[in-house]
């Protein structure tokens, strides 16, 4: 069944001007029109790897105890002059698998 143009009005709750303008891109590069521009694209305010990889190094520093997140977050603004937050710094011990999450914790026991 092919649909009209004023059936995908109704559908898609836009303008005939606004479908015209999506079949002209469509026909223009494919698929490819309907994703979205920033796609593979890293966030502008994403922490750089390098100011990650100096938060791993710094924690693994720490041989005979390592501090809690938010002891952590302290010295890394002290010593590193790196300011982030604490859920940050979790997220990046996490990832990194330094850190287990409660229900991991939970888990391997």
């Amino acid at each position: 069944m092919k649909k009209t143009k004023k059936r995908a009005c109704v559908e898609l709750n836009l303008s005939e001007r606004q479908i015209n303008r999506l079949l002209l891109v469509y026909q223009q590069k494919g698929k490819e029109a309907f994703r979205h521009g920033s796609r593979n694209r890293k966030p502008k305010q994403a922490i750089p790897d390098e100011i990650k990889e100096r938060v791993l190094k710094r924690y693994l520093s720490y041989e005979t105890y390592k501090p809690n997140v938010l002891h952590f977050c302290e010295l890394l603004a002290e010593e590193e002059g790196i300011k982030l937050s604490d859920t940050t710094v979790r997220k990046i011990l996490y990832k990194e698998n330094i850190l287990l999450s409660l229900t991991e914790r939970q888990r391997r026991e």
